[in-house]
């Protein structure tokens, strides 16, 4: 189907009719169930034996090919894509409106009682959709699918592909498993991995590019780098890799305890519905705490080991709906994950509206094959997702509304899709609209300073090391390369609506974050969305007339794809890694947050040493602790000497006295101070203070007799005025 072919028909389509499953569609109705029942059967064997592993992959697996599943049983012509996509939106929309609902409603926390509503639901539709296969049905599951047979030379490349593969999956997954790094430092595991990791990556890219043609070959090429870049870290450092984790860990610990949460008191409570959800399978799992086996410390850690799943297959799912041929759609999908080396695939909630979005923009949008669902489906699904989205991220559910109603404008969607996106979002808002209020401002609305990355300003005197340069510019320079190819396939189809629609799409990000600076994170998080519309387009260009023929010839297009993959890893290996050293979160500073937790103190301040990068920065979410941040303690010229001694100690806490009282302390409040060899990495590179000083500061504060040391785990040092 050519392009133009493509678009007519786009908007004159309709979902398919109705017919008996064939022999793939019996196939995937009958292996999902299977993976239901194996997915239980791990779960329950994860919580008696304790291991933790078993259960996760138990768990996450019922929640995806039970729960989400569960009504695309009902649905026999789907693709294997369509119907992934669909029992991840709804797996995670229900897990997380059941965990809302619970944590929201005093007294109805009950994840027993959930799951076996939901659970029994889920069983039902599942031998509904087994039984509806009949004995035709279940025949042709013996029957071999005979496809159309392969030319050679495609299947020559595929065995290659699929060998290449292997042995680069091998070439990092050996270093991965015995290298470790508890205490990494600049540049992260790039500094201790075996040089074989990085040949298995550039082979990987090879394996990829020969391969692209097929399903098979593409997807676990593209599976393997995903793992590589996830599954390798979480095996190095043993550790989340960003230590805004612990924020969301000590809320999920919150909903753990205390089995309920006020929505309007304050903005990380009113966007906890990722949190609830996560607490409610974490107990049903036997996970409890926030370090030690059967604990939140190893679901952080492998967050994104499962993110990578759900990012790959919801990329693909939209890929598929919008591009022609294997080739295209999967190296739309590999360019999307060698360019976005944010890292915001860390337990978050962004992590999971970004995922969310994606589907749902993939089900409402019109491109070159017939739509998964008919609309009353499709409207259920966006009004189910859109309902779960909205209480758990700020953000998310309005970049897919807002892609909607551009979509819908250039006639590429429904002209109702982004109601059931939409509306939710403004509902909610408007429930919380007071911490809402809270952290927005008038003054922010269309500054041009919305859009610039978060500023550090050095200290007089230190400068910010090279790394912190080298990674951001490395990670501009693959969102420009990126940008030339998709501005390429824009421009090779001006004409089109749709390359109107698909280039005005990233102009959302940019639009919200012109309104809110999201606290000065709002330009990453534009430009997450922004990528896979990018890929999009770039695999969209068409060859000009001018463009010599034998250039798109097979045997030189893949050397210059495995050349252009490879110049983009050689941009995020540096721009993912490079500043692991400051982002790892330590499980020193955790266990020194947990020891807070267990003191039980009321009105509370807590101050970090030399940063604002402060572990206790979630405690005022979850405990009634005040975090301040060193610059507003700090700010006097006593306090910022090269050399402190003796006497900064005494400023200091007089300094941190006076400031408390400002923000609400009584004579009473206790006040605590943090050192942490993290924070000292951080304020290292970003010249706010040397390594020196921080090590200076450390010895001065355990000497002095206004300090007290009450807790040390590890590099995390804990003191208390008085």
């Amino acid at each position: 189907m050519n392009l133009q072919l493509a678009e007519l028909t786009a908007e004159t389509t309709s979902a398919p009719p109705a017919r008996r499953p064939g022999v793939r569609d019996a196939r995937a109705i009958s292996g999902f169930a299977v993976l239901f029942a194996l997915s239980v059967g791990m779960a329950v064997a994860g919580r008696l034996l304790a291991n933790e592993a078993l259960a996760l992959i138990g768990g996450y697996g019922v929640v995806i090919f039970g729960i989400g599943g569960a009504p695309l049983q009902l649905h026999g012509q789907l693709n294997l894509a369509a119907r992934l996509s669909g029992a991840l939106l709804v797996g995670l929309s229900v897990l997380l409106i059941a965990g809302g609902v619970m944590a929201d409603i005093r007294g109805l926390w009950d994840p027993v009682a959930a799951a076996a509503i939901v659970g029994g639901a889920a069983v039902v539709l599942h031998l509904i959709g087994l039984s509806r296969l009949g004995r035709p049905g279940l025949a042709a599951l013996r029957r071999p699918m005979i496809g159309p047979p392969a030319a050679p030379a495609i299947r020559r490349r595929s065995q290659l592909s699929l060998l290449l593969t292997l042995a680069a999956t091998a070439m990092w997954l050996a270093p991965a498993l015995s290298t470790h790094d508890a205490a990494p430092g600049y540049w992260g595991m790039l500094r201790v991995l075996s040089p074989f990791w990085f040949a298995g990556m550039g082979t990987l890219l090879l394996a990829f590019a020969i391969g692209r043609g097929r399903e098979l070959p593409a997807a676990l090429a593209a599976l393997s780098f995903g793992l590589a870049t996830t599954l390798t870290p979480a095996l190095v450092y043993a550790a989340p890799r960003e230590q805004t984790a612990a924020k969301q860990m000590q809320l999920t610990q919150y909903m753990l305890i205390h089995h309920h949460v006020h929505v309007t008191a304050g903005i990380y409570r009113a966007f906890s519905t990722m949190f609830g959800g996560v607490a409610a399978l974490s107990q049903l799992l036997g996970i409890h705490g926030t370090l030690g086996p059967m604990s939140l410390w190893q679901v952080a850690t492998y967050w994104p080991v499962l993110l990578v799943f759900l990012r790959i297959a919801e990329l693909r799912f939209l890929a598929g709906r919008l591009l022609n041929g294997s080739g295209r759609r999967w190296t739309a999908v590999m360019l999307v994950l060698l360019v976005d080396s944010l890292g915001a695939d860390y337990y978050s909630p962004q992590s999971i509206g970004y995922v969310m979005a994606i589907a749902m923009v993939g089900f409402a949008i019109r491109g070159v094959n017939r739509q998964p669902l008919r609309r009353l489906p499709t409207l259920t699904l966006l009004t189910l997702a859109g309902v779960a989205l909205a209480p758990t991220h700020e953000l998310s559910p309005y970049m897919a509304a807002g892609a909607l109603v551009i979509l819908a404008l250039f006639r590429q969607a429904p002209w109702w899709s982004s109601l059931p996106v939409g509306l939710p979002a403004l509902a909610w808002a408007w429930v919380v609209r007071k911490p809402i209020s809270h952290n927005f401002s008038f003054s922010a609305l269309f500054n041009l300073s919305n859009f610039r990355p978060p500023v550090t300003v050095a200290t007089p005197g230190l400068h910010r090391l090279s790394i912190v340069g080298i990674q951001s510019h490395l990670l501009l320079l693959a969102l420009l390369l990126l940008i030339v190819l998709g501005a390429v396939g824009f421009f090779t189809n001006f004409g089109r609506r749709w390359a109107w629609a698909y280039g005005l799409c990233p102009i959302v990000g940019i639009s919200f974050i012109a309104i809110n600076p999201y606290g000065n994170e709002g330009i990453f998080r534009a430009t997450l969305f922004a990528i896979p519309w990018m890929a999009i387009l770039a695999m969209k260009a068409r060859r000009p007339r001018w463009w010599p023929r034998a250039l798109s010839r097979w045997r030189v297009s893949t050397p210059a794809l495995a050349a252009y993959l490879i110049l983009l890893l050689g941009t995020f290996i540096p721009a993912a890694y490079a500043m692991d050293g400051t982002s790892v979160l330590a499980s020193g500073d955790v266990a020194m947050v947990r020891y807070m937790m267990h003191l039980g103190a009321h009105n509370a301040f807590t101050l970090g040493v030399g940063s604002a990068s402060n572990p206790t920065d979630g405690a005022n979410s979850t405990l009634n602790y005040t975090t301040l941040e060193w610059s507003q303690v700090a700010n006097v010229r006593a306090l910022r000497r090269p050399q402190p001694d003796a006497t900064e100690a005494a400023a200091l806490a007089d300094r941190y006295g006076l400031v408390a009282l400002q923000h609400g302390a009584t004579g009473s409040s206790p006040l605590y101070l943090v050192w942490s060899r993290s924070s000292m990495l951080y304020t290292n590179a970003y010249g706010l203070q040397s390594e020196q000083q921080m090590r200076t500061w450390l010895r001065v504060l355990r000497h002095s007799p206004f300090w007290r040391l009450v807790d040390r785990s590890q590099n995390t040092y804990l003191f208390k005025l008085g």
